[in-house]
């Protein structure tokens, strides 16, 4: 439980809930019961980045993915198996990316996005803050925020209230 985290002062945290509001509720009732609490990186050994990525706290990144050059990665990003981040990409805090999402250059992904398995973003594009973009969708333009886009290519279906 969350309850549990003062228990162990000297250990490093991870969030591995793939819900990026879920993921973001947690950690922040994590941070209320234990102001000190020091989250991890965790990065499969099979990862191939440049060394010109930054990867902030909380973060996972699964097997056999490849993030290029000039990438930043926010705190408690989920990148999941064999996912594609091209060069210039700014990936916000608390994203997640299914399986085999493509991410090409020079791209923004907005606080708390989800990128479903498959789902694929062109070069120069965004996505906005809370989106989530469905299973094998292609962004081709910029999708806003609060919304569900899906399709090839990806149009917004769905607008939180």
């Amino acid at each position: 439980t969350c309850e549990d985290v003062g228990k162990f002062p000297e250990a490093y945290f991870v969030c591995a809930v793939g819900a990026s509001k879920v993921r973001e509720r947690i950690i922040q009732k994590v941070k209320t019961v234990n102001p000190n609490i020091q989250f991890g990186t965790v990065v499969d050994p099979s990862v191939e980045k440049s060394d010109l990525v930054e990867i902030g706290k909380g973060t996972i990144i699964c097997a056999h993915t490849i993030i290029t050059v000039n990438v930043t990665i926010g705190n408690h990003v989920i990148m999941n198996l064999d996912c594609t981040v091209g060069h210039d990409s700014v990936i916000h805090d608390f994203v997640t990316l299914y399986p085999s999402v493509n991410v090409s250059g020079i791209t923004t992904l907005g606080h708390g996005c989800e990128m479903g398995t498959g789902a694929q973003i062109i070069q120069e594009t965004a996505v906005g803050d809370y989106a989530i973009v469905g299973a094998g969708a292609v962004v081709v333009r910029d999708i806003p925020g609060n919304c569900t886009a899906v399709g090839a290519p990806a149009r917004p279906v769905k607008f939180a209230d």
